[in-house]
């Protein structure tokens, strides 16, 4: 794939998005026409059809179908994005966990080989509960409008400040009492009231609007990076639900943000910078049936679906003019964007990166790795432990919950066969060799994921 000189970047980065959700195809995992049509009948809500732009971008992109997040939760799958390392080696392993200083992000490698950097919307390497504010990390980007979602009622929450210079009426509306910091659950006024907002007063409007003001100011001698972090799941920044923080896909939301990066790409290409910018879209994680997860009887049923593929599986793709379109089907991990995006830039992507360069594999050089882990590490309300780690290889998937109380429970799927993860096959005898061969290969990837960059400069 021919890469242009220190291209400019834009990332358009969803927070909560499953492939099929973003009204695209499904990735033809299923050997039959009929289990692909179950799959996407499971995951496709009826009011997400007509996303053109992303159908688009889509259909002319090269895209990775079978692209993993390493974790279901916001804030470590975001950090795993942007350093391109694993949980267990960032640290960042639950949400409300800030990411180390001692980390890079691949903006901040992008600064230091003098990009100009920019976000709007959401970013979430930090916890941001009762209402508190994101702090911009050092030396990341030379501006950036953070806004964690259109009902996070934080004071430097930059598009309710806009909101509320703008559309006074309407910010009173949709906030008619002072925050409080112990009641962060969003209400149904307030959905109501967000939903009936001019789609010209929209949360995804707006990142759409400070992104391609910003871009306009950037001179065309200095390559740029801008992310533009799309709030699209239903919790739109407010307290998670009790049991998880997953989220069910806000469609309205959903199709604001559509109309934005098309109106981003329309800035790019009446700008004559499309040529030079390459386009990233995809999703920290994926979403899941909250109605059925997080109930009070369904703590239960959402530790059974945490690793799901609704939950883990993201829409991968790059759009530029010397992108040419190709599908890789083959798993891939959200880990590989930051060595992918130091690629783009002609940078280095160092020894301590776990991800890969996904350029080399679009150019035909190399294969891509071929699995993918996912895991989560938390304790829910109840006190129940929820720890599980899965592996994706071929069309296998293997899932162990990890339980100090009771013995481990292993449960392997054939996702080609039953993409909706009913049958598990671990306990058949026709498939132990299967189990037996996805087990040494996820003791192996647990290893190869270890962090053991730091050089030995002792004897003893």
């Amino acid at each position: 794939m021919p890469v242009i000189n220190r291209p400019n970047i834009l990332l358009c980065l969803f927070d909560s998005l499953g492939v099929a959700d973003s009204g695209l195809a499904d990735c033809g995992l299923a050997d039959s026409e009929s289990a692909a049509s179950d799959l996407a009948k499971s995951r496709l809500p009826d009011s997400t059809s007509g996303l053109s732009t992303l159908s688009q971008l889509y259909s002319k992109s090269a895209r990775f179908d079978r692209t993993y997040s390493p974790c279901p939760e916001s804030s470590p799958a975001r950090a795993s994005l942007f350093t391109g390392l694993d949980p267990g080696v960032h640290g960042l392993w639950t949400n409300g966990v800030t990411l180390s200083e001692n980390e890079n992000t691949f903006a901040q490698r992008l600064t230091q080989a003098g990009y100009s950097n920019y976000l709007a919307g959401r970013y979430q390497l930090a916890g941001v509960s009762r209402w508190t504010t994101e702090q911009a990390r050092t030396n990341e980007f030379d501006h950036m409008d953070w806004a964690h979602g259109p009902l996070h009622r934080s004071r430097q929450n930059a598009y309710l400040n806009w909101l509320k210079e703008l559309a006074p009426d309407h910010y009173a509306q949709l906030f008619p009492v002072q925050p409080n910091p112990e009641d962060t659950k969003a209400t149904s006024l307030q959905r109501e009231t967000l939903a009936a907002l001019p789609d010209s007063l929209s949360f995804n409007y707006w990142i759409a609007e400070r992104v391609e003001q910003w871009i306009d100011s950037q001179s065309p001698d200095n390559p740029f990076m801008a992310i533009a972090g799309f709030c699209v799941g239903d919790l739109l920044g407010t307290e998670p639900h009790a049991a998880t923080d997953a989220e069910t896909i806000n469609s309205q939301a959903l199709q604001q943000a559509d109309v934005a990066i098309a109106r981003l790409l329309e800035s790019l290409n009446s700008s004559n910078r499309l040529g030079d910018t390459v386009v990233i879209v995809t999703s920290a994680r994926g979403n899941a049936d909250t109605k059925k997860d997080c109930t009070q009887s369904g703590v239960a049923n959402h530790i059974d679906n945490a690793l799901k593929e609704t939950a883990i599986r993201v829409p991968l793709f790059f759009y530029g003019a010397n992108i040419e379109h190709q599908i890789v089907s083959a798993p891939v991990s959200t880990m590989d964007i930051a060595p992918t995006v130091l690629s783009i830039a002609k940078l280095p992507i160092g020894p301590r990166t776990q991800g890969s360069s996904l350029l080399s594999v679009l150019g035909g050089e190399t294969q891509p790795r071929a699995w993918a882990m996912s895991r989560i590490r938390k304790n829910t309300p109840s006190g129940e432990r929820n720890w599980q780690t899965a592996l994706v290889s071929g069309n296998l998937k293997l899932v162990v919950c990890h339980n100090e109380q009771q013995p481990e429970n292993i449960k392997l799927f054939d996702l080609g066969k039953d993409p909706l993860e009913q049958t598990n096959l671990a306990g058949l005898e026709q498939h132990a060799t299967d189990l037996e061969q996805m087990i040494d290969q996820m003791i192996d990837a647990r290893c190869a994921l270890e962090d053991r960059t730091e050089p030995r400069i002792a004897e003893f």
